[in-house]
């Protein structure tokens, strides 16, 4: 379970373990999370709704998410 620092909302993030990093769209209407190492997967939700928009898994492991300033798009790093 994923607390915002509003205290308004929680994301039940459905991982078989904690999410290793997450990031808010500019717009604050979307956050992006990943997996552990363990499961990998890219997870975009409404975090207000808490539904999953999409989903992807991950060759590698991603070590930090950031989202463009046009919160079009996101960007992954980690290690090959």
């Amino acid at each position: 379970m994923l607390h915002f620092p509003d205290n308004t909302s929680n994301l039940n993030f459905t991982y078989s373990n904690s999410p290793r990093s997450q990031s808010f769209a500019p717009n604050n209407k979307y956050v992006v999370s990943v997996g552990s190492q363990h499961d990998m997967i890219v997870n975009v939700w409404d975090w207000r709704s808490g539904v999953k928009v999409a989903s992807n898994k991950v060759s590698t492991k991603v070590k930090a998410i950031s989202f463009a300033e046009n919160g079009n798009y996101f960007v992954t790093a980690g290690n090959r």
